[in-house]
């Protein structure tokens, strides 16, 4: 990352660095999350809400600035975004909603599964 860029900001640095941690708060909650708690749920849902809005501001950060750390992380939400399956028109700010009807999909079936 260079000196210049939009990742010189400690701000931007520290955002980023709580979205790792969030992320990996995730991705250890996640599995067997049938088993966990409804309080633990809503948690794991809460703070996937909370990674999928950082990261929708970290995505329209970037296409505000043209610089060259910038330019990488565009091209890492594209190469993610296809990863996923997802057809090019809905690349870009569209992905959020995507992620967000995943979410609220899976805290319905979660709570049609309770009752």
């Amino acid at each position: 990352m260079n000196d210049k860029g939009m990742f010189a900001s400690e701000i931007v640095r520290k955002e980023v660095e709580r979205m790792h941690e969030l992320y990996k708060e995730i991705y250890m909650s996640a599995p067997l999350i049938e088993m966990k708690s409804r309080e633990e749920q809503e948690e794991l849902f809460d703070k996937m809400e909370r990674l999928i809005e950082m990261q929708e501001i970290l995505y329209t950060r970037v296409n505000l600035s043209d610089d060259e750390d910038s330019e990488l992380v565009k091209e890492n939400f594209r190469v993610a975004a296809k990863q996923l399956g997802l057809p090019a028109t809905q690349i870009g700010p569209e992905i959020f909603k995507v992620a967000r009807t995943s979410i609220n999909s899976m805290r319905q079936h979660m709570l049609d599964t309770e009752q």
